[in-house]
């Protein structure tokens, strides 16, 4: 098995800021749909939506999507418990870095 770096899937920065949006997007569509859902403000979410952070906290699902997700209390109240957010491969589709072996 080969460990991976977040920054290794991609062509250059432009990556964090879309991933970034695309969360806080997610975020703010399931407090819209459930008023039980409540995340941190912008603010309060730097540290959590920080480079570094993102860094830590993906993974590749079975369906080869990234995924991120959030301990207790980082991004949300704890009663949410852990909080994911699968990101479209369409959105980061044009920054992803080809295989190796498709070069």
């Amino acid at each position: 098995m080969q460990r991976i770096k977040l920054a290794d899937l991609f062509k250059n920065d432009h990556y964090i800021s879309l991933i970034q949006a695309n969360i806080q997007e997610q975020m703010k569509k399931q407090t819209e749909a459930d008023p039980n859902k409540i995340y941190w403000d912008e603010n309060e979410l730097k540290a959590a939506l920080s480079e570094k952070n993102l860094a830590k906290r993906f993974y590749i699902n079975a369906k080869n999507e990234l995924v991120f997700s959030f301990n207790d209390y980082e991004v949300a109240p704890g009663y949410m418990g852990t909080v994911s957010f699968v990101i479209p491969t369409s959105l980061l589709q044009n920054d992803l870095k080809k295989p190796s072996y498709l070069k």
